[in-house]
């Protein structure tokens, strides 16, 4: 039984290696592409700017996913990573959602963005927005085409401790009741509804460690409903948790945003070409790379394509 264990355990960690390595490969492909595209010299000065955002984005995104290890391995070493500061949660949430309206727009999901309009209180806003881009993400990722995603900011108050629950929405496919209670277990794998065996791992452990809780239910959309829970007055948090000086944390910035590449009209003779993407940022260069020379269609699921 001892050796089973043993065995069960070395096989979760290898399926966790495996698609962390997924994870990379990604940013990875669209840092190397535009790179050999740059290598070009007959490029036009729009196809280069665009090649330079989507290494930009994506040497960033590398760089979110190695400090999302990093916070692994101290959260499981027990390591207090709290660094809290006074400030706008509300504008706070609006930067971070900005990331992802360029996506929005292209899949015409209706991104809604409801928060008070002054909300300043205490929050580590470097967990915060790794938090916020799992769980989007998460929700970009299960909400089909025409969808709905929505994000609102609620202050309550509980036991004299200022909370805000932050409650992040979507139209996608839900997740099934009996997976709703293990969504946040490490190395767990969804049936239906592909979790990579970190991410809200993380967001969960992120969360606990802010001193608050995230919950997951049905949406009123027909997907999924993420409410995280953090305390953000001042008595919430030790005087180590504190950052009494500037935040020095940058909020992010809309470095998500590409723009469209217009080309000639394509001859009517020319080949149709179907991609079939999950990830958007690849699917887009993709696309881009190849709508100079044929007609492109494309789809985020194989049911789709």
């Amino acid at each position: 039984m001892h050796h089973e264990k043993e065995q069960k355990i070395h096989e979760l960690k290898l399926e966790f290696f495996t698609d962390v390595a997924h994870e990379f490969k990604t940013p990875l492909s669209l840092i190397i592409g535009p790179l050999n595209d740059l290598m070009q010299k007959d490029l036009t000065k729009e196809v280069k700017e665009f090649c330079y955002q989507v290494i930009s984005k994506n040497t960033k995104r590398m760089m979110f996913l190695v400090n999302q290890l990093l916070d692994f391995r101290k959260i499981s070493a027990d390591i207090n990573i709290l660094n809290v500061s006074e400030n706008n949660l509300s504008e706070f949430i609006q930067h971070t959602a900005k990331a992802f309206l360029w996506q929005a727009h292209n899949e015409n999901i209706h991104f809604n963005i409801l928060v008070p309009k002054n909300f300043t209180c205490y929050f580590d806003s470097s967990i915060m927005e790794k938090v916020l881009y799992n769980i989007i993400s998460n929700a970009f990722k299960y909400t089909p085409r025409n969808g709905i995603i929505e994000l609102e900011v609620k202050p309550i108050w509980k036991e004299q401790i200022r909370v805000a629950n932050i409650i992040v929405r979507d139209s996608g496919k839900g997740i099934p009741d009996e997976e709703k209670n293990r969504i946040f277990e490490r190395f767990f794998h969804g049936k239906d509804r592909y979790s990579s065996g970190i991410g809200l791992h993380l967001s969960y452990a992120l969360i606990k460690a802010h001193k608050g809780e995230i919950t997951v239910a049905d949406s009123n959309y027909g997907g999924a409903e993420f409410v995280l829970a953090i305390p953000v007055s001042r008595e919430a948090f030790a005087e180590n948790e504190l950052n009494n000086g500037e935040d020095t944390h940058k909020w992010p910035q809309d470095i998500f945003k590409l723009q469209k590449i217009h080309h000639k009209p394509i001859a009517p003779e020319r080949e149709r070409i179907l991609i079939v993407e999950d990830d958007h940022d690849l699917r887009v260069y993709l696309r881009n790379c190849l709508q100079s020379q044929y007609h492109v269609s494309e789809a985020a699921t194989g049911v789709e394509g």
